[in-house]
């Protein structure tokens, strides 16, 4: 019994770590919330958390759209630092959506930059493209997004550069991603880069198109990102 007491009183650990944004500065009073339980805890002026009492194990934790698994081990404090991509404390939920009420068909997952990404619009469907894509196209601070949890059960990615995604419409016969100047991130990008904005919409095998909101808005050509 004695033996037993003491496994079940070492059988949980803590998860520690940072918020930051993504010119790597602390981000304050952010919750950063354990799925599936009601820990949670809230970032201090230093962007830093800590979790306590989590079960040993596989744990997810996330802060508004960006999730970390982490493995816990029994009284050990396990680090997870997770870095908001350009959105700024509080608006996790991209507003962009919210006058067209498409939220639910859409959510944030990244904004990259660099000089190498392909000018153009494409979709990927499975994690092996993502993951060739993002060690092609998101090296240094943007390999964090490699962390992020994708469902591809039930979600797909649509990628679009040198475009804001306005909105996307999901029709009875066709995917619609708007493109217009209500994207997630209004910083212009660095000289000699381009700005890639990614999304995750509804897993659907209907066809995606892509057109602009405004007359003067550019599509970028179509890109079969599986092939880059």
């Amino acid at each position: 019994m004695l033996a037993l007491l003491i496994v079940f009183q070492t059988a949980v650990g803590a998860i520690k770590g940072g918020v930051m944004d993504t010119t790597m500065h602390p981000v304050r009073g952010v919750k950063v919330q354990l799925v599936g339980s009601p820990l949670s805890a809230v970032t201090d002026s230093l962007g830093a958390f800590r979790l306590n009492d989590v079960p040993v194990g596989p744990q997810v934790i996330h802060v508004g759209h960006v999730a970390r698994q982490v493995e816990v081990k029994a009284d050990t404090a396990v680090y997870a630092n997770f870095l908001i991509h350009d959105v700024p404390p509080p608006h996790l939920v991209w507003l962009g959506c919210k006058p067209f009420n498409t939220c639910k068909e859409m959510r944030y997952v990244a904004t990259l930059r660099q000089h190498n990404v392909p000018a153009g619009v494409g979709v990927i469907r499975d994690s092996l493209t993502w993951n060739a894509f993002l060690a092609r196209h998101a090296p240094g601070t943007d390999a964090a997004i490699l962390n992020d949890i994708i469902d591809w059960t039930h979600e797909m990615l649509v990628i679009v550069c040198d475009a804001g995604i306005n909105r996307v419409e999901l029709h009875p016969d066709r995917l619609t991603v708007l493109l217009g100047p209500d994207s997630i991130s209004g910083t212009p990008p660095l000289p000699g880069s381009r700005i890639a904005t990614v999304i995750a919409v509804k897993r659907t095998t209907l066809p995606v198109e892509y057109t602009a909101i405004l007359p003067t808005t550019h599509v970028p050509p179509w890109v079969d990102w599986s092939g880059q």
